[in-house]
């Protein structure tokens, strides 16, 4: 039998910094008044708060949310950046901060085997 984990139980059993309350969590501990255990749920897995693929991915999820919302299914991001980077980019693009998370090192992202942001050398 294999030890991997799938993606659901690596996001599920790595905790983030919430944006919202400073707290780390799950970024499922939260899902209760938007997503009832019988919902659904929409992680969006961004690159670094503030680049350009992280903003349109948030501009076309807000497009839809009340959709979404009617078809019941909650909204999730982990995104690199510290709480302030997070803070920024719900103000700019609307996001609600209960349901932005943050990675400063990308850790996530590297259980994920997914690109993990520019590395600045110094």
């Amino acid at each position: 039998m294999s030890s991997t984990k799938n993606p659901y139980q690596i996001i599920n059993e790595t905790p983030q910094l919430r944006v919202s309350d400073g707290a780390i969590a799950s970024i499922f501990d939260d899902c209760f008044d938007d997503c009832p255990p019988t919902s659904r749920k929409l992680v969006l897995v961004l690159s670094q708060l503030g680049d350009f693929d992280s903003l349109e991915y948030i501009w076309w999820t807000q497009r839809e949310i009340d959709r979404l919302k009617a078809e019941q299914i909650a909204v999730r991001a982990i995104g690199i950046g510290d709480r302030q980077s997070g803070e920024y980019f719900c103000k700019f693009t609307g996001f609600d901060p209960h349901w932005l998370y943050v990675d400063a090192i990308a850790n996530i992202h590297q259980q994920l085997n997914l690109y993990g942001g520019t590395i600045l050398q110094g």
